[in-house]
């Protein structure tokens, strides 16, 4: 586990051969993120784990105390966390470890599991027929007919619930298992060749045992012929070659969870060409039609949709960042939080380039913008994106204004209080001007659901943190119902949770006067509430309407239409409309906390299918999103009050026991002779 990094901005220096000053340092050209701190854990749990740092100089006599650095709690952190008593108590058990099994083919071990689990009940259900037909004399004739029926139709379907290789009948309302027209005509114009490369079985864990099975399948209603490779007869070079590297998956092992390393993917090819589908797991196969056909698009055309994600590290405000200043430590900076979508988007067939906002520069021949949670000052990312979209482009922005902390004071009895943190979203300078701009509040819907979310806990000198629940209104949960179901991107989708989100208001008289159409995509429930935040905790009363706003609130838009081009001379910008002024695409998330690392899978929710199918939308089509976005989904329901609550759960739950205490009181009241 990589635990420390440089920054981005790292070279390196030659090794001097003698003395050296400070003049004969020179920057070279950075080499991006360096690790210098890494975890080693052996594949067993029960097996210790190193801690491997790339210098000794923090704990040096002299740097250990030196102000400014936190040398002294890091060294704290570790000794707490290595000397846990749970880390102590599983390094002092002794566990005896069963011999392995030797591998076995696949009949054997199917014999061996149903010796093992039907041996048993075979035998007490022979010696069960054996006591009661003792008396009598067995024959078929005593078989009733009923039962020669059944017998007969268990033989004949055993081929059905045994047939591994293809899909027999598609039952799902939206036919998901059933190719489309459009998928077969994109394939048969030139049908490649796939090589799966996929451990066996036993060597998968759990969660992945069935997508050998899924992907076949997928493959055979398609009319793509295969060829089935394992990982360990390929060298690593090849598989680096055709760029197939190991992903890690989560799986429980002898009680305790851990990360299993896991090379799966899909290799199609021409003659002289060849694409990759770098991970095949139990979210992929969902999309293998989508992924199947824009991989034959990138075969036939030489086109890979190119990407420009633009993100930012946490940072604290500037009062947490005194507080740091105070004890003499320098305020630390987050990590990438982002980094599960760019793999999310690299899965799918997307080339990512990461910019730096601070340095701006979008690569030539960008299919489209992505934009996670613009913070001040964001002018020159802005210029940019206006002559972007001025262009004709294509962008996506999700930001919001404030991530709402949960914080406890050992002098204020540690009773849960709420603190918005403000994220100075900095886009507003241009779209405020457009017609767009997104409310600086704190928003709340009754529609809402729960979260764990890290609790700041003041007991100590040190921080504590604690992953505690909440239910609070400000998680508001965007449920179909008020989805818009013209575009593909939100017609199929699941619930959708945006943690802390803000609404968008439009402006119908600046949006015509520069040209521009709002479609909503998601918005709130009828029953939102907004508190107008300016300092201090929220208060109680902040979680209760005083007055609901009584309608819709958009939570996504999609913008459409002629792009001004922005430009930053002064406070305000100034638009001007560039010769050719094509159409361009605008797609703004009223949350960007729902994208990060942490909740971009959040059970219940689909979030990262929600952005994939704006960016296929976006880069591919309408066509492309509707393969995207075929997928399960359990929608959710919007507000119920706790009387109608009480009422259904009444209803779902005693309707089956009352309905079958009704016919047996009625049998009983119709057979009882009177």
């Amino acid at each position: 586990d990589i635990l420390g990094t440089t920054t981005d901005n790292a070279y390196i220096q030659p090794l001097p051969t003698g003395p050296f000053t400070n003049n004969h340092l020179k920057e070279a050209p950075t080499i991006g993120k360096q690790n210098v701190m890494l975890r080693l854990r052996h594949k067993d749990p029960w097996k210790g784990e190193i801690l491997v740092l790339a210098t000794s100089s923090p704990f040096r006599d002299g740097i250990f105390n030196q102000p400014n650095y936190a040398h002294r709690v890091f060294l704290q952190t570790i000794m707490r966390t290595f000397t846990d008593h749970d880390r102590i108590l599983r390094g002092r058990v002794k566990r005896p470890s069963s011999p392995p099994i030797p591998q076995l083919s696949a009949t054997s071990r199917v014999i061996w599991r149903v010796c093992v689990v039907f041996v048993v009940p075979l035998i007490l259900l022979i010696l069960g027929v054996c006591l009661y037909y003792s008396h009598m004399r067995v024959s078929f004739g005593h078989l009733s007919l009923r039962t020669c029926i059944a017998i007969v139709v268990l033989i004949i379907a055993s081929p059905l619930w045994s047939y591994q290789w293809g899909q027999l009948l598609d039952l799902t309302a939206e036919k998901i298992h059933t190719p489309l027209s459009f998928s077969r005509e994109q394939i048969q114009n030139q049908i490649p060749k796939a090589d799966l490369i996929i451990p066996t079985r036993a060597h998968l864990p759990p969660a992945l045992k069935k997508v050998e099975m899924e992907t076949v399948a997928r493959l055979n209603s398609l009319g793509i012929n295969y060829t089935l490779r394992r990982p360990k007869d390929l060298s690593t070079a090849y598989l680096n070659r055709i760029g197939l590297r190991p992903y890690q998956v989560k799986t429980v092992r002898d009680d305790v969870e851990i990360s299993q390393s896991v090379i799966s993917g899909l290799l199609l090819h021409y003659p002289g060409n060849a694409t990759i589908i770098p991970r095949l797991d139990d979210r992929t196969t969902d999309h293998l039609e989508f992924l199947l056909t824009t991989a034959t698009l990138r075969l036939s055309t030489g086109k890979t949709p190119h990407i420009a994600l633009i993100s930012e590290s946490p940072r604290l405000s500037p009062a947490e960042a005194h507080e740091y200043r105070q004890k003499h430590l320098s305020p630390p900076r987050g990590a990438d939080v982002f980094s599960e979508l760019k793999t999310l988007l690299r899965t799918y067939g997307y080339r990512v380039s990461y910019v730096n906002p601070r340095t701006p520069h979008l690569p030539p021949q960008t299919d489209l913008v992505i934009w996670m949670q613009p913070r001040r000052d964001a002018s020159p990312m802005i210029a940019l994106l206006s002559q972007h979209l001025a262009r004709g482009g294509r962008a996506i922005v999700a930001l919001q204004h404030y991530n709402i902390q949960q914080r406890q004071y050992s002098g204020g009895n540690f009773e849960t209080v709420y603190w918005p943190q403000p994220q100075y979203q900095d886009l507003n300078r241009y779209l405020e001007p457009l017609g767009i701009p997104q409310a600086r509040e704190v928003l709340m819907d009754q529609t809402r659901s729960r979260l764990a979310l890290e609790t700041q806990i003041y007991r100590r000198a040190v921080r504590e943190y604690d992953p505690q629940e909440v239910a609070l209104p400000f998680l508001i949960r965007a449920v179909p119902p008020h989805f818009d179901t013209t575009l593909p991107i939100t017609r199929q989708l699941g619930d959708q949770l945006f943690i802390w989100g803000n609404r968008f208001v439009p402006d119908p008289h600046r949006l015509q006067m520069y040209n521009l159409t709002v479609t909503p995509l998601i918005s709130t429930s009828n029953r939102t509430w907004a508190y107008h935040w300016s300092g201090g905790w929220l208060p109680k009363t902040a979680f209760s309407p005083d007055s609901l706003l009584l309608s819709h609130q958009s939570l996504a838009l999609l913008v459409t239409g002629t792009f001004p081009l922005a430009e930053f001379n002064a406070s305000s910008p100034t638009f001007t409309h560039p010769m050719p002024n094509p159409q361009g695409h605008l797609l703004l998330i009223g949350s960007s906390e729902m994208f990060k690392n942490e909740y971009l899978y959040a059970p219940g929710f689909q979030h990262e299918q929600f952005l994939l199918n704006a960016v296929a939308y976006l880069t591919h089509g309408p066509q492309f999103a509707d393969l995207q976005a075929r997928r399960k989904i359990a929608p959710g329901f919007s507000y119920l009050s706790p009387d109608q609550k009480i009422l259904w759960r009444v209803l779902v739950v005693g309707l089956g026991p009352l309905s079958f205490g009704l016919y047996v009181f009625f049998r009983y009241i119709k057979k009882r002779p009177w």
